[in-house]
């Protein structure tokens, strides 16, 4: 694996880890009326999104490893168009 990829790889997780840390403690009502950390986990899919995309590009025989790369992808783009 290309050392590229790992540090895309290790990107996704630190963005992942992220979005849970910065959600924990929310109940839906505080999600609700909290802007500041919405945009901050919006932020975040983005530049996971972009991991994602520079691998599927560079090594499709990685991206084909990600079960669930479409849906990554999908999902972000679903956020960015609501």
């Amino acid at each position: 694996m290309k050392n590229k990829n790992l540090a895309y790889l290790y990107d996704i997780k630190t963005f992942c880890d992220r979005i849970f840390e910065i959600t924990a403690d929310l109940s839906e009502a505080e999600w609700g009326v909290n802007w500041k950390q919405q945009d901050i986990v919006h932020y975040n899919f983005v530049k996971i999104d972009e991991a994602v995309n520079r691998i599927k590009n560079g090594d499709p025989d990685l991206a084909n490893r990600i079960p669930e790369i479409r849906g990554v992808i999908g999902f972000r783009n679903k956020l960015t168009r609501e």
